[in-house]
């Protein structure tokens, strides 16, 4: 599929605007690495369609000419009713972090994040050894103890050790662009066109495997991810730097990069059929759709156990959890 480089600018400029208005010209630049006159040009045009509105403190908004910007299901920024307590209970039942991703055709955007205030109920007693998981962006996450898990978490068959957080280069407002694997859940409920869209960028390698997980997502309604034991280290380190580079606005570009890199290590998807087996199996995260009103998804729920051996039901535990916390954020159909 072939996309258009300056629409995708204004695209992505549209969506920043919903999710993160009011912003100035030049933190938009700053925000999608584009050169301010390529942004005040696409805002110029924009304002004279009352597609966005300047105020006078010279920030920008969304305008009232904006296609359906009224309408509470076409603004990613529109958070499900609840979404910040459920979320904060999902993270405490399931003892590792959640998040809350709005994922449009071009990007997926973080709007609610939360994490256990104490360990959860559910997890093991090896506190002193656990691998605490913490959700990062694209729906991976990594690991407080530089990925090495003791053997009695290997040998573990309960529910995923510890509980997780979001690490300071993932906050609220963090956006990343939709490449596979990424928003798996959300894509598997969407039309054929995005499908399609959506494996193009992946690997070439991976694409049939995808596919196949998209169909299988459509049967069970979640994502199982898996991880190799050996990135887990990586990703702490890449989270790490993601964080200290968030303190500093000429970094962005960097930070995008590192962002990126993340997001490229997603794990691979667990099929039904491994998800069946009564053996412990490696869990890096899960993730299912959140729907509005016209039963469009709009959303993608994911929780952070990354850990090295669930067993049966424990993934059952978190399946049970996420599906059910999906189903109380999706709002009935009208």
């Amino acid at each position: 599929m072939t996309t258009s480089p300056p629409t995708d600018r204004v695209v992505s400029i549209v969506e920043l605007l919903a999710t993160k208005a009011p912003m100035n010209a030049a933190a938009i630049a700053d925000a999608l690495d584009l050169s301010r006159s390529t942004v005040g040009a696409i805002l110029t045009t924009l304002q004279s369609h009352n597609w966005v509105q300047r105020s006078h403190d010279l920030t920008y908004r969304l305008g009232p000419a904006f296609p359906h910007h009224n309408a509470r299901s076409t603004n990613p920024a529109a958070l499900p009713s609840g979404a910040q307590d459920e979320l904060r209970a999902l993270a405490q039942r399931v003892g590792c972090g959640a998040a809350l991703a709005a994922v449009t055709p071009t990007a997926m955007t973080f709007v609610a994040i939360a994490t256990p205030d104490r360990p959860s109920s559910t997890t093991h007693d090896a506190s002193s050894s656990a691998g605490h998981g913490r959700a990062i962006p694209g729906g991976i996450s990594s690991a407080m103890n530089d990925g090495r898990a003791s053997a009695l978490d290997r040998a573990s068959t309960g529910v995923g050790a510890g509980h997780g957080r979001i690490p300071t280069g993932i906050e609220v407002g963090t956006r990343l662009p939709l490449r596979a694997p990424a928003a798996a859940a959300v894509v598997a409920f969407s039309p054929p066109d995005q499908q399609r869209a959506w494996l193009d960028t992946a690997d070439p390698t991976q694409r049939r495997e995808l596919a196949t997980a998209l169909t299988e997502i459509q049967s069970t309604g979640a994502a199982v991810w898996g991880i190799d034991p050996t990135d887990l280290g990586t990703l702490d380190i890449l989270a790490e730097v993601a964080g200290h580079l968030a303190h500093s606005p000429a970094t962005g570009p960097l930070r995008r990069r590192v962002l990126g890199l993340l997001a490229g290590l997603s794990g691979y998807p667990h099929t039904t059929a491994d998800l069946a087996e009564d053996q412990p199996l490696p869990i890096a995260y899960l993730a299912a759709p959140v729907f509005d009103a016209d039963r469009i998804p709009r959303w993608e729920l994911q929780i952070g156990p990354l850990h090295p051996a669930v067993s049966l039901s424990g993934r059952d535990h978190y399946r049970t959890e996420l599906l059910a916390a999906a189903t109380r954020l999706s709002t009935p159909p009208s």
